[in-house]
Order: structure tokens, then sequence, then C-alpha cells
């Protein structure tokens, strides 16, 4: 099903919750949507500017924490024994 097609189904917090979580862990919104059982991005925005359900400092504090945790990921890279043995430079 594509988002144009996709029907917006109403704020719930279980939904909501999902989202949350899926988005602290580092996951993009746009592939949270793409599940079947999940929002289109533009209802999830719409969520957050009218706060519904107190739904935009959640979102925001999931956002911010996903973002950490992608960061850090990249950050703490670290190069494969292996390659490190033959000089191999990054």
């Amino acid at each position: 099903m594509s988002a144009s097609t996709k029907f917006a189904p109403k704020y719930t917090r279980q939904v909501s919750d999902e989202i949350c979580q899926r988005l602290a862990s580092g996951e993009p919104l746009l592939a949270i949507c793409r599940d079947d059982a999940m929002p289109t991005p533009g209802a999830v925005h719409k969520w957050v500017k009218k706060d519904t359900g107190g739904f935009a400092a959640r979102y925001r504090q999931a956002r911010e924490l996903g973002l950490k945790k992608v960061l850090t990921g990249c950050c703490n890279w670290k190069l494969p024994a292996a390659q490190a043995a033959e000089g191999v430079h990054v």
C-alpha cells in the first residue's frame, strides 16, 4: 500500500507509543510509516502540531534520543580488526 493511498488512522496512545519507541531507537519516521499499521508521516506531523494527546513533547524527546543513538553509533564505529592489521585507513 503506498503512502498516497494509505488511510491515516486516528490517534491512539498505543500507536503513538510505538512510534516514539521506534524513533528513540534511531529508526526514521518514514521507515516507521511504511508499516501498514502505522499512520502516514503527514498524520504524525499533524498530531505533533496539534499536540494531540500530549504527543508533541514525547515525539520531540524520542527524536532527540534517536538522533543521539544514531550519532553515537556513527562516532563509535570501529575499523574491523582484519582491515586495521592491513593498515587500511578510513
